[in-house]
């Protein structure tokens, strides 16, 4: 980064982080609808996208250093920074989202393993899926047992 800061090339840059991160947003979005749909090859190549998206904020972002973007916004006289505090703010809500959706897909992702753990075990005479009348559950019958396990 240059050593002298100034208001133009801080909006730039805010900018320049603005559009990768709607382009994070956007992966996300695509990553949860595939994940719903089980849709493995839509996976497969949203979360090659994804990485790449981040591997491109991550570089954007190194050029900072180690300061934050708010500690750069002080620096710029208060005349000069309402359009940057206005895209810092949008930044922040934008990120906020995406930290947002990516929790939620790693919820579902998380069920769905949940559901396949306990479908595996059904399927392989583990779990006794029948109950009886009363609620309670049947005594497990062995592996072999299980018609999965017999054909």
């Amino acid at each position: 980064m240059s050593n002298t800061l100034t208001p133009e090339f801080l909006g730039q840059e805010l900018s320049r982080l603005h559009a990768h991160t709607t382009v994070l947003l956007g992966l996300l979005e695509h990553e949860r609808e595939a994940l719903i749909n089980r849709d493995i090859d839509a996976l497969k190549d949203v979360i090659e996208r994804k990485e790449v998206a981040c591997r491109t904020l991550a570089s954007a972002q190194a050029q900072f250093a180690a300061r934050s973007i708010s500690d750069l916004l002080s620096e710029i006289p208060t005349g000069q920074r309402s359009d940057l505090d206005k895209q810092y703010e949008q930044l922040i809500t934008l990120i906020e989202r995406c930290k947002h959706l990516n929790q939620v897909n790693g919820k579902i992702t998380h069920r769905s393993q949940q559901s396949n753990l306990a479908l595996l075990k059904v399927l392989s005479g583990e779990v006794n899926p029948l109950y009886e009348q009363h609620g309670r559950s049947q005594p497990t019958r062995s592996r072999m047992s299980s018609p999965v396990a017999k054909a």
